[in-house]
């Protein structure tokens, strides 16, 4: 991994329960950990995001994303879980994405007020990977330099 990327891990590891605190209740802050397809070597950040929920969004390369399963006429109780590339993620709810006042280490946020129309956003991706692709790793199970 990086070692800036390392190092923005271990920043928003350390401030999560301060930035819990400022959003409040309200505002969903997600776990950031360190991840990989299986099969690769090289590390990055996985996070998670629940359609429709108003959600911080820290620096990443993959977002693990929870959207509700639709039958015939009605949603389903069950979820489905997949994966995106941050990139990806970003691409398509480019307007909903807002950069969050908070200094250390730099987050977004998807406010209350666009909750719902990047959650209908995200529930319309056809082409995502499976979460079963990825593994997440120990913060100890890697090294943070570039790989040549």
């Amino acid at each position: 991994m990086p070692a800036a990327a390392s190092l923005y891990l271990w920043r928003y590891g350390k401030s999560k329960a301060e930035l819990e605190r400022t959003c409040g209740e309200g505002v969903f802050v997600p776990s950031l950990v360190p991840a990989q397809r299986k099969g690769e070597t090289n590390a990055g950040r996985f996070t998670a995001y629940t359609e429709s929920l108003p959600t911080i969004l820290p620096e990443c390369e993959w977002v693990c994303i929870v959207r509700r399963k639709t039958g015939f006429f009605r949603l389903k109780e069950k979820h489905d879980v997949s994966v995106i590339s941050s990139e990806t993620f970003r691409e398509v709810l480019g307007t909903y994405l807002k950069p969050f006042q908070w200094e250390n280490p730099i987050v977004q946020i998807i406010s209350p007020e666009f909750a719902e129309k990047a959650g209908k956003v995200i529930h319309s991706i056809e082409h995502t990977l499976s979460r079963t692709e990825f593994e997440v790793i120990g913060t100890d199970s890697f090294v943070d330099i570039e790989l040549p």
